[in-house]
């Protein structure tokens, strides 16, 4: 099995949804039956991958198959320790959605996780994909259900907010396409390793460094292209904005590091001083738009583009520090960047799985309608007090452990840029204290509150799950930088760049 195992995990997805739409018209017991041995067995595939993974190695588990010889595109997945990262963030999201819709939904429960199970097929393919042309048609893939999921499932100007969403990322998409398409060309065939080995001129370097970040920052997204996102979180249901701000943002991350750092070396280093600027300004302004939000879901949504401003400065920062210090501040930079993805993934999907559950309840995302809650859902109030805190980046929560590696790798470029990233903690603290104090403390501004449950059994289990993962992370963040050290030492070797001949 182990020679199939890549391919497993991802058709697992596709073989899921196709056998949700055929129990659509089944009794809804049996449609989370069938959804929830579904993410199960999803979660064994990664498990069972993990367990054969061995962090000293490179590429691992692979699969080659001729696909389209004479044009040198082949079906080739491989892991490394950076994929596996992102392969078992995506298997628990994805579990603890599919958990989130059959506890909270009454029906449609088939259809729901049918397209959670399609955006996992696409998404884990993408992550896997060692094929230039194939990584660009999971990673295009993953738009499809996302959109239909957001426009079928979503708030009463869903369809406006899907079709966005499809165009902005569909935009960028076109210009990786034709990236692609070239470096295939030049290369040869379409491998990742062929277009790390191939040599190009500064100019190509330039003209591909530019096509490959406006598709990775829109799907990031990175200011000033992240309009989107704060709409498609607001109309999304509780699943979806789960799996767009813990899985689908995170694509935008991988990008930059499976293309721009180790195919556009010089580009990435002669672009770096204006992308670590883009990503300070997201860090600060974003912060200072989401202290000024009054819809929750929107203030959550503009916390991750403020969060995803760290992934940049850790990325594009490695660039900006002196020799001397660069060979082992650049690799405690990328690490900080995969945990800081991982964790930013866990704290925003229960910022809103806890939101979610509220909205349940109260019906509406305005903080002005809320207020007090602490005494009346206590247990919610604990549990969002977690996801609060890691959001904000509180000692031993997972969300510090990224961000104090990014801000520490700042350091040894720039003091001030080191301060303004700090910056990002600050505002998160403002902004998410604020919403504590106006959600859960105070007086009980609405009276039709008093008679709101507090959170059942189900959904206990359900936050715990997430908060035990943020705590894990938070205290023995280790698992996660030895998974990932030989890969990205390799990911640096690649990233050097060298002056090349016109």
């Amino acid at each position: 099995m182990s020679m199939a195992l890549l391919s497993l995990i991802v058709w697992h997805g596709m073989i899921s949804a196709c056998l949700m739409a055929w129990l659509r018209d089944c009794r809804q017991f049996w449609q989370r039956v069938a959804a929830l041995i579904c993410a199960g067995l999803g979660c064994v595939w990664v498990i069972a991958a993990q367990q054969a993974f061995q962090p000293t190695q490179g590429l691992q588990l692979v699969e080659r198959l001729a696909w389209i010889p004479s044009m040198g595109v082949y079906y080739h997945l491989a892991m490394d320790g950076i994929a596996l990262s992102m392969i078992l963030l995506t298997t628990v999201i994805v579990l603890l959605c599919v958990l989130s819709i059959c506890i909270m939904e009454e029906e449609g429960i088939a259809a729901a996780c049918g397209w959670i199970f399609f955006v996992q097929a696409m998404c884990m393919g993408a992550f896997l994909a060692q094929d230039g042309l194939l990584f660009y048609l999971f990673w295009e893939a993953s738009l499809l259900p996302m959109f239909l999921y957001i426009g079928l499932n979503g708030g009463s100007q869903r369809w406006l907010a899907a079709r966005k969403y499809f165009l902005f990322t569909l935009f960028g998409s076109l210009f990786f396409l034709v990236s692609i398409l070239y470096l295939g060309h030049k290369a040869g065939e379409f491998s990742l390793g062929a277009f790390y080995a191939t040599t190009l001129t500064q100019t190509e370097q330039l003209a591909l460094f530019m096509a490959f970040t406006l598709a990775f920052a829109i799907k990031l997204p990175m200011f000033p292209l992240h309009s989107w996102l704060p709409d498609a979180h607001t109309q999304a249901s509780t699943a979806g904005s789960m799996l767009l701000a813990a899985i689908l943002l995170k694509l935008g991350g991988y990008g930059f590091l499976r293309f721009n750092l180790p195919i556009t070396p010089y580009a990435s280093w002669y672009m770096a001083p204006a992308m670590v600027m883009l990503s300070i300004i997201a860090i600060i302004y974003i912060g200072f738009v989401a202290v000024a939000q009054t819809d929750v879901k929107r203030l959550i949504a503009y916390a991750s583009i403020s969060h995803m401003g760290m992934v940049t400065l850790g990325i594009f920062v490695i660039y900006c520090m002196p020799d001397t210090v660069k060979s082992t501040t650049q690799h405690i930079a990328l690490s900080g960047i995969i945990v800081h993805m991982i964790s930013h993934g866990l704290s925003a999907a229960g910022l809103f799985l806890g939101f979610g559950m509220m909205y349940q309840r109260i019906g509406s995302r305005e903080v002005k309608d809320y207020g007090g809650l602490m005494r009346i859902m206590p247990i919610m109030s604990a549990f969002f007090m977690v996801f609060i805190l890691s959001n904000i980046g509180f000692p031993g929560t997972a969300g510090f452990v990224g961000e104090f590696l990014v801000i520490f790798a700042s350091s040894a470029a720039s003091f001030w840029i080191a301060l303004a990233a700090v910056s990002t903690m600050v505002l998160s603290a403002a902004y998410s204290l604020g919403l504590v104090k106006q959600v859960f403390y105070g007086r009980v501004i609405n009276m039709e509150l008093l008679s709101v449950m507090d959170v059942a059994w189900a959904e206990k289990g359900l936050l715990t799950v997430l908060c035990v993962l943020i705590a894990y992370v938070g205290i023995a963040p280790q698992g996660i930088l030895s998974m990932t050290d030989h890969a990205l030492k390799t990911l640096l070797e690649q990233s050097h760049y060298q002056l090349p001949t016109q």
